[in-house]
Parts: structure tokens; sequence; C-alpha cells
């Protein structure tokens, strides 16, 4: 091999399959955040080394769990470059291009959950792998689940009175209420609950929005309503089992579920309507996007007030970890305002949403100490941004660009 600067140089099997195998776990972490998040693919296009490592030859020899998720993620691609063309020409309203390019798609998951199950079984027969590690979770089934959950949400972008809608939809639910059950029986291990990617927790999120939109639909009389709100409490234990600290992902996922529960609820939604998206500019994260925007127009009386900032924050995740916002609590803390898991989806639930003055104590009190302490930093559950901010980073200059190098650094003599 050569590269533009005339250096030539040989490359060892071993690590060109060892680059192979970091250039396709970047492409995952990248597409799953992309994909969850309702963008377009970044990769619009195949990657011709990607397309290689895919392959039944495995030529690469790429692990063969880590074939399997590449092989999810390259179908999920594929299912949004193709669903954001059709949107896009119609201007991401209702079509008949969609519904049946639809169908198409869903005989390519089947096709790829039956080589999956193949190579599963080959996988736990072929006793000469001893390099796999062995796992008690199937994080695989999770991976191929979520890919058919975001395919199955393009339903909700069909025609109301379309047939294919509502059984696409029904689908839907019972993907959903899958998924919770594998993310249930993964939670058992303590590992996963510690490291796993942040993917998981938005399709957690994603399943429960999908149980809440359906349950509170004309549809709920065709599914098991009582096993649904079950489900969806236990999506929210489970964030808060997941939960690391006061105000992380995980934390406000439990806070804004159990408050979009309640909203559903007590905002009399008309039951008897199909469920519908008023926005579908966002692909398969449409869903996602509606929901937080509901959160945020109901809840806007608690919202951060941007104007008092003048810019948004800068500071880096490193100091914000070491925030002394985030010394002064617990993820014991977060859970004293939040709904009881036992609660949602019953008479009861939205009582049970008020902090009790205890907590409101103990949040009144951290606010004490990070202003004497020069960060009046907010720990209310509502305030998005305000967290991130660390007043004192301003002084140094570092994130504004203003700021220089000090002319000894600059290596002049």
């Amino acid at each position: 091999m050569q590269s533009f600067n005339r250096v030539r140089f040989q490359v060892q099997s071993e690590q060109l399959e060892e680059a192979v195998k970091l250039w396709t776990s970047c492409f995952i972490a990248a597409e799953t955040i992309t994909s969850s998040d309702g963008q377009e693919p970044l990769f619009s296009s195949t990657d011709c080394t990607l397309r290689l490592a895919s392959n039944e030859g495995n030529y690469y020899n790429i692990p063969q769990r880590l074939l399997h998720i590449l092989r999810i993620q390259l179908y999920l691609n594929k299912v949004n470059a193709t669903m954001s063309s059709i949107l896009n020409a119609h201007g991401h309203g209702p079509s008949d291009e969609a519904e049946t390019m639809l169908a198409y798609l869903e005989e390519d998951f089947h096709m790829l959950e039956q080589t999956m199950e193949k190579g599963s079984s080959e996988l736990h027969t072929d006793s000469s792998i001893s390099r796999v590690p062995v796992y008690d979770v199937n994080v695989e089934l999770i991976w191929l689940f979520s890919a058919k959950m975001q395919l199955q949400t393009y339903h909700f972008l069909q025609p109301v009175k379309s047939v294919t809608r509502k059984q696409g939809l029904l689908r839907l639910y019972h993907t959903a209420m899958t998924v919770i059950s594998q993310m249930k029986a993964a939670t058992a291990s303590v590992d996963f609950r510690r490291c796993a990617p942040r993917y998981f927790g938005q399709m957690l999120k994603h399943a429960a929005l999908v149980l809440m939109k359906i349950l509170h639909s004309s549809y709920a009389r065709m599914v098991d309503v009582d096993a649904g709100k079950q489900a969806f409490n236990l999506a929210i234990a489970m964030h808060r089992d997941m939960t690391l600290e006061t105000n992380d992902f995980h934390d406000r996922a439990s806070t804004i579920l159990g408050h979009l529960w309640s909203l559903h609820r007590d905002s009399h939604f008309n039951t008897r309507a199909d469920p519908i998206l008023k926005l579908n500019t966002r692909l398969s994260g449409s869903l996602l996007h509606e929901t937080l925007w509901m959160w945020r127009d109901r809840y806007s009386a608690d919202a951060l007030d941007t104007q008092r900032l003048g810019r948004p924050p800068r500071a880096l995740p490193s100091i914000v970890q070491h925030s002394p916002s985030v010394a002064t609590s617990s993820p014991g803390d977060s859970r004293k305002v939040m709904q009881p898991e036992s609660d949602l989806g019953t008479t009861g639930g939205s009582a049970s949403l008020q902090a009790d003055p205890g907590a409101a104590t103990n949040l009144d009190q951290m606010s004490i100490d990070n202003e004497q302490l020069g960060l009046p930093l907010s720990l209310n559950p509502f305030d998005m941004m305000n967290t991130y901010l660390a007043p004192d980073i301003e002084a140094s200059g570092l994130f504004y660009p203003d700021w220089m190098w000090d002319e000894n650094l600059t290596g002049a003599p």
C-alpha cells in the first residue's frame, strides 16, 4: 500500500482485520445515533468495506455478534434512506408508494431474521470459536427487534384509512412489548445496566411511547390494555434502574414518560380516534419528537429561561461530570419526586407526580449550597440546559473565539 506522502508500507492480515473491526464499530455507533434521533443516514450509500465485511463469507473474520449487528444496521440504513426519499418526494405526506415499499422492506426483514437465526445456531454449536465471549443476554435480539420497531413505526405515516396501516400499527404494538420484555431480561445483568449503549435506552423510550400512543386511541380495544400499562410501568422502572446520577439520560426519561402518560390521561384524548402523528418530518423518530414537543409545550412554565444565559453553554462533559451540582445529589434524590411505578396508568397517578415536601426541602438546600459555591445551578428536572452551565468556566476564556494561545506555547524562538 502507498499513502499520499509516497511512503510505501505493508499491512498484515491481522492489522487489516483489526482496522475493519474498528471501522465497523464506528459505523454502528454513528448510525444508531442518527437512526434513533430521526435523521437520515450518514452513509447514504453502502461503504464498500462494510459491504464486503457483511457478506456471507465474512472476509475480514469479524466476530459473529459484531457481524450480526452490522447487518442489522446496514438494513436499517436501507430502510431510512428508502423511506426518506419517498417521504421527501411526497412532501412528508401519506402515499401509496410508501405503503408498497413498507411491505417489501418487511419481507427483507424476515430474510435478515432468518439469516441471524442461522448464524446464531452455528455460533452456539461451533465450540471452536473460543475467542467469542459468552453473554447471558442475547444483545443481538435487542438490536434486531429495535430495528423492526423503527421499521414498523413508519406505518404511522400511512393514510389513516389504510387497512395495512392498522395491521402494521398493531404489529408495532406487539414488537414494542417484545423490546420491553427483552430489555427487562437484559437489565437483570448489572454490567448491562451500567454499560448498555444510549441507543438501548432510546429504544426503550421509543417502545414505551408506542404503547402510550396505541393505548390512548381506538386501537386500545384490540390489545390487552392491562398488559400494555404494565409494560409501560416496567419501562419507567428500567430507566430508573439504569440511572447513574440525577438528571442523566435515564433519569430524565423516567420523569418525562410519567408526565406524558398523565398528560394523555388528564387531557382526555379522543380514545375513539385512530392514532396519528402531527409531526412527520423525523422519519421513524417522528413519534419521539412529537411527544417531546408535547411535553415541552405543556411544561413550558417550568422550562429554562434562556434569555438570562445570553448564549448557549459550552462547558465540556468532563467539567460537567465534576461539577458540584452532580456531587451534591444521587439517583436516590430524584426518585423522591418521581411517580411510583405502580401508580402509572391508574386513577391516582397524577397525584403521585407532585413532589413531597421533604424532597422539595432537599432540592432547596442543594440550590443554596450551589449558590454558596458560586454555581447557581438548578436540579429542576425540567431545566434541560442549566445543569450543563459552569459559570466559572467563562472567566477562563477557553470556550470563546477571542481566546488565543499564549505566545510561549507557539513554538516560536
